[in-house]
């Protein structure tokens, strides 16, 4: 069991079971021994460690039984391997007050401290509590898949531990929630620590991440001895949601944006495809008489109408070469990921429809629901020829630019399929009166539909 051989151990009077024990439980183990030999009353079974033949310890379980014959004492020990089910136990027991997603102390823990505190079991001094929450995780979900989710929640945790380091119990308390229980520390110092907090939050959207991090923080010391923990807590919890308040845009609003400057650093918008869309699809806004609000949700929407993207893999967003099946499939969830995003905010609610639609067809042949005709949103159908066009001129990693007479001429052979025909007549008129691109260096069939 120890891993010793036979001519490891020497064979000589004298040699005792407590050379082989842990010198962690030799003396507990010794008392037992001795106990026995006066004729007193020991623990029959009891857990200690051994020590291996390789140095590592044995967790084994002793139970031990006196025989009496003929006036002669005999002590029988029967020893049993544990090491197993003591990891086993420990591990239950790190559980029982640890997330296992971040190794963070759980809920079960923080309520259980906040009833010792209650019970007048606190360090001296006063106690803070400070609360983060975060921003747009099912945003993150919807988009990035739970995952990706997970790992957000993972770097938030390390931040937070990293930062509220030493006595200080940081704890995960809901799926987006966490708090830290600060015991006898002056308010300056939370403050210091809350401030650090943000501005690693800042280094690392500074390093555009694939998925940048909001968060909301609050935090709330006690005023006297006499205050109770959870009223603590709840200003602290209420100090948050006035942080979330007093930022310009929705937290949700906020998490969109970022992802919408992830976009730009991955995709191709920094090449100026999002300023041509706005300039194109204004100048049709006014040709088809679009009324105001229309024409400014239109170039709203042509801004973010790509915003799904962000939750499609980079190997196949950049894959030069022709998608299989499943990847286009993929690149065609695009749709729905950017509705969810949109749906979820406040600012973009209102156009969540047309990013749904915008790669319908006009002979109902498109995707996500095979809408055909003026069952298409007609923005939806303005900036599939404008976004058709910006992607068929400009040079792509999947695809070569084509020349603008190149591009005006697959308007017109998909005009009446993937196009609104009349639309697709006042696109080309307007471009008459607009400058003509300048040429791309290559030329190229590529995706009309990007």
């Amino acid at each position: 069991m120890l891993g010793y051989r036979p001519e490891d151990i020497p064979v000589k009077l004298g040699t005792q079971v407590l050379d082989f024990v842990h010198p962690g439980d030799r003396d507990q183990v010794r008392e037992n021994l001795e106990e026995r030999a006066r004729g007193g009353n020991p623990p029959r079974e009891y857990e200690c460690r051994m020590l291996g033949a390789d140095g590592k310890s044995v967790w084994v379980a002793m139970l031990v039984s006196q025989i009496f014959h003929d006036g002669l004492s005999t002590t029988i020990g029967h020893v049993v391997d544990v090491t197993e089910r003591k990891r086993d136990d420990e591990r239950l027991r790190f559980l029982s007050y640890h997330d296992p997603q971040t190794g963070l102390r759980n809920r079960t823990f923080f309520e259980e401290l906040m009833e010792r505190y209650s019970n007048g079991e606190r360090m001296p001094g006063p106690v803070s509590i400070v609360v983060a929450d975060i921003d747009g995780l099912k945003v993150v979900n919807d988009t990035f898949g739970h995952r990706a989710g997970d790992e957000h929640i993972a770097t938030v945790a390390r931040m937070l531990a990293d930062t509220f380091n030493g006595t200080n119990e940081v704890c995960r308390v809901g799926g987006d929630e966490f708090c830290v229980v600060m015991p006898d520390t002056p308010v300056d110092l939370v403050s210091l620590r809350v401030t650090e907090v943000l501005e690693r939050v800042k280094r690392f959207n500074s390093r555009s991440p694939r998925i940048p991090i909001s968060i909301s923080i609050g935090h709330s010391t006690s005023h006297g001895a006499h205050e109770s923990v959870f009223e603590i807590y709840q200003r602290a919890d209420d100090n948050m949601y006035q942080y979330k308040l007093t930022q310009i845009e929705s937290p949700k609003s906020r998490v969109i944006d970022i992802l919408l400057m992830a976009l730009a650093e991955r995709d191709f918008v920094l090449q100026g495809h999002v300023e041509r869309m706005v300039h194109m699809v204004g100048r049709m806004a006014e040709l088809v008489g679009l009324p105001d609000h229309r024409r400014r949700d239109l170039i709203l929407f042509a801004r973010v109408h790509d915003l799904g993207k962000v939750g499609i893999p980079d190997e196949i967003l950049f894959k030069p070469s022709v998608l299989t099946p499943e990847e286009y499939a993929k690149i065609k969830m695009h749709v729905q990921i950017g509705h969810k995003i949109a749906s979820r905010s406040r600012e973009l609610a209102h156009i969540a429809n047309l990013v749904l639609h915008h790669h319908e067809f006009w002979d109902g042949n498109g995707y996500p629901n095979r809408l055909r005709g003026e069952e298409i949103p007609l923005e939806c159908r303005i900036l599939a020829i404008v976004d058709a066009y910006d992607a068929m001129t400009q040079t792509r990693p999947y695809s070569a630019g084509r020349t603008h007479d190149e591009a005006l001429d697959e308007l017109r052979r998909c005009s009446g399929r993937q196009f609104d025909p009349r639309l697709v007549d006042v696109f080309i008129e307007m471009l008459r009166t607009m400058p003509t691109p300048t040429p791309p260096p290559e030329v190229g069939e590529g995706h009309i539909v990007n």
